[in-house]
């Protein structure tokens, strides 16, 4: 990499807009001047910090020293960090705490949100340990689409985070579109990713020991998108549950070991190359499918299977042979 690539962007430090004789547990007015100075990089030093309803301007990268880096919601009904119409910005390096008590597997849905983005396009998040929200730890809707300086299809980019102990670790909300979330950790939430967007991508990620992992649960234009290579093992209720999906999604290449498939009222979703062990349960809707998978039953044959009609079944295996079973 050309060292001198980055030796000229602007960078400026939290510390060097702190007010001396403030009270240090008060950071809000002054990461707001940092941000407001215009395009660069603000870095934030270790230590713990406060502020809520902070948006980070175009242009501007956020960058924390990782763990080290602590931001806290000064206001517990607010996101750490509310991005709204606003493209070209990125929160990188840091950890945003929740606060909230209750043990993950009873953590209520409060709508308390660590980084809310809302009409964005063109960001970048990565690096980020989201924990203890009783909400979403990152919630994503309506992405800017082709006006006001976005692209068409110029979503963002969410990588590398830790999302724990949350009510949900990613909700991908209504037109929250054109969003690639790529190696991810998402654990101990009630629900690990919640889609109700389309034209979403999920990519090598892990979403192990929630209750439920992935539910995909249309809104307008939801669904159609891709998830490959991921891993939804250990999820105490359901590893996958699509419910009420139009447009059809594609869940591939990938290891549900664990919890169930539920496929309710739903068209288009088609399971392929996965491994699953767990009950399978298709019902109602129109075509769904599933397509050369390894069927973990032999070691028991305990799963029940439950497969409608109009579901589309080929080349499925289990370690004796073709898979077979009776339909619904």
């Amino acid at each position: 990499m050309n060292e001198t690539l980055f030796e000229h962007v602007p960078t400026r430090c939290l510390a060097d807009y702190l007010d001396k004789s403030a009270d240090p547990a008060d950071y809000d007015r002054a990461i707001r001047r940092a941000l407001d100075d215009g395009p660069g990089v603000v870095s934030v030093p270790t230590g713990s910090y406060r502020w809520s309803d902070v948006c980070v301007p175009a242009g501007v990268s956020l960058v924390g020293c990782g763990p080290a880096t602590v931001i806290l919601a000064s206001d517990p009904h607010r996101p750490v960090f509310d991005q709204q119409s606003v493209g070209d910005w990125s929160i990188r390096h840091l950890k945003i705490d929740g606060s909230a008590t209750q043990p993950w597997q009873q953590r209520q849905d409060q709508q308390h949100c660590g980084l809310r983005i809302r009409d964005c396009w063109g960001y970048h998040v990565a690096d980020i340990d989201a924990v203890a929200f009783a909400g979403s730890a990152i919630h994503i809707d309506h992405t800017r689409l082709g006006n006001d300086g976005a692209a068409f299809c110029d979503g963002g980019v969410v990588e590398r985070v830790r999302c724990r102990n949350n009510h949900t670790g990613i909700h991908f909300d209504e037109r929250g579109e054109y969003v690639g979330l790529f190696e991810c950790r998402i654990f101990h939430n009630r629900i690990g990713c919640l889609i109700q967007a389309g034209n979403v991508r999920l990519n090598s990620t892990n979403i192990c020991n929630n209750f439920d992992g992935v539910v995909i649960d249309d809104k307008e234009n939801g669904s159609h998108g891709v998830m490959a290579h991921c891993l939804l093992n250990h999820n105490e209720h359901l590893a996958l549950h699509a419910r009420g999906v139009r447009n059809g999604m594609i869940i591939a290449d990938s290891c549900l070991y664990g919890g169930g498939v539920r496929v309710e009222d739903s068209r288009g979703v088609h399971l392929a190359n996965c491994q699953i062990d767990g009950p399978i349960t298709i019902r109602g809707g129109g075509a769904n499918a599933l397509t050369a998978n390894y069927i973990i039953a032999d070691y028991g044959d305990h799963h029940v299977y439950e497969l409608s009609t109009a579901t589309q079944v080929q080349a499925n295996f289990t370690q004796s042979g073709p898979w077979r079973m009776n339909r619904s």
